[in-house]
């Protein structure tokens, strides 16, 4: 493990201009000026594979739609009618009690609004590959413009990456990161009919082909070969207001994420498109975000087995492009989170699912059937965890809230982050002053209507330290 540079070297251009290298280091140097001095640079993957047992999974097994077929009904109408149920009894979730009906139903017309954009674009085919603002072809780009009629005039990978990182963050990327696209995070079949309670189900193989073009039959979903980038955008959330979790007003912060995802997703792609490049915008869909991200250098997963950075620490959502636009690639990243989750254990013991693993190492093998096994990590019980929601009537982030990573931007904080990395020695002690302090404890839901919230709930501080 070595600290070095933040960015893989791409193939020079074609006719060796030394600028392009120059102007790389000179993005690379912004980087690591603006991110934390804690975190070290890697040459390869950190995520461990056995390739005895690991397969491509299959999105019929996700826990989404493993619930669904044996409720014999969608969850989200179930979880919906439960959480209408707890606001007319003037609750913020199926514990916390607001005493008012008119308390409970603001922080529901909350998330009405904070999920807008997110029900209006799933109206046009969010959620799944290759439709509405998710399609794998351009939909507004001029003609002129489109790759069947003028090939790229820009090529230089520096140049391009530079242009990708600026046009995610006038997209609301928080983070940003370019990744190799890795085939074995793909899911091997994606169910179209999502969360179908019953056959037939719509299945479509995702694979990849010598072709030209994205491409879709009545069987398959067709990836180029020459798409080799993996985009990876991070969504933060706010963290005070995460930490009333599992409250509807936590619940609105994960659905503004959402909404903001739909923007940053659709408009990089299009901008890609327009340049004449291939893009495949894709949210929760083509496959599981958090692998991409590691590799992409955005952060390491955790316990819990969400993305931490060391930014946000586990309150981001994330969304991802895959282009064959020539980009350089960004280095996976050590922090020193997983090495403090073996000790932590504050998710799994927050967790009001008692779904997250408690033993101090990561496992090869999976826990249920919407796990995938042969990835050395921590395996959460999704069908336990999604059984809480719905009883909630509200999704859970008691994991993202609890995490002793996701706190503020004060020096406190950025010494105990140094101390993480550079001494895990003393790993139990940062534990016991993150308990002592109240950090992670549940906070009052009316923290929501606080008039000091900023845009988009973000802390100014935390989003300066992310500038790159």
């Amino acid at each position: 493990m070595k600290k070095k540079a933040h960015t893989t070297d791409s193939p020079s251009p074609a006719d060796g201009r030394e600028d392009s290298l120059a102007a790389a280091e000179a993005e690379e140097a912004a980087v690591r000026a603006a991110r934390d001095q804690n975190v070290a640079y890697l040459d390869h993957s950190p995520i461990q594979v056995d390739e005895k047992i690991y397969t491509r999974f299959d999105s019929h097994m996700t826990a989404f739609n493993v619930t669904s077929r044996a409720l014999g009904r969608p969850w989200p109408g179930l979880a919906t009618e439960k959480g209408l149920e707890i606001i007319l009894q003037g609750k913020a979730s199926r514990t916390v009690d607001l005493g008012s009906v008119a308390k409970s139903r603001a922080l529901r017309a909350l998330q009405a609004g904070t999920d807008a954009l997110n029900m209006f674009a799933a109206a046009y085919g969010h959620g799944k590959e290759n439709t509405g603002i998710l399609s794998w072809h351009p939909v507004h780009v001029p003609a002129p413009l489109r790759r069947e009629n003028r090939p790229p005039d820009e090529t230089d990978p520096a140049t391009l990456t530079r242009q990708v990182k600026v046009m995610a963050r006038l997209a609301g990327a928080d983070l940003v990161g370019v990744g190799p696209l890795n085939p074995r995070w793909f899911y091997s079949r994606i169910q179209r009919n999502y969360n179908a309670p019953e056959p037939p189900f719509h299945m479509k193989n995702i694979v990849f082909r010598d072709v030209p073009d994205p491409a879709e039959t009545e069987e398959e979903l067709i990836i180029p070969e020459a798409v080799n980038r993996t985009i990876v955008m991070g969504i933060s959330m706010n963290r005070v207001i995460m930490q009333t979790s599992p409250t509807t007003a936590a619940n609105g912060m994960a659905e503004l994420g959402y909404s903001r995802v739909v923007m940053a997703v659709f408009s990089l792609a299009e901008f890609i498109r327009a340049q004449g490049y291939i893009a495949i915008p894709s949210i929760n869909g083509t496959g599981p975000s958090v692998p991409m991200a590691i590799e992409a250098g955005l952060g390491e997963s955790g316990r819990h087995g969400l993305l931490i950075t060391p930014e946000f620490g586990s309150s981001q959502r994330l969304c991802k492009v895959h282009t064959n636009m020539p980009l350089h690639l960004d280095k996976p990243i050590d922090f020193g989170a997983v090495k403090f989750c073996e000790t932590c254990k504050k998710c799994a013991t927050n967790c009001p699912a008692k779904c997250l693993p408690t033993e101090d190492k990561r496992q090869w093998e999976p826990r249920v059937e919407s796990n995938n096994g042969g990835v050395l990590k921590w395996y959460n019980d999704t069908m336990k965890c999604l059984q809480f929601w719905i009883s909630n009537g509200n999704t859970c982030s008691v994991c993202i809230a609890s995490c002793p990573f996701t706190k503020g931007a004060g020096w406190a904080h950025k010494a105990t982050r140094f101390a993480i990395k550079h001494m895990p020695f003393a790993n139990p002690l940062w534990l016991h002053l993150d308990d002592a302090f109240g950090f992670g404890a549940r906070r009052d839901p009316d923290t929501v209507w606080d008039p000091g919230i900023g845009t988009y709930g973000l802390d100014p501080d935390m989003i300066r330290r992310t500038k790159n």
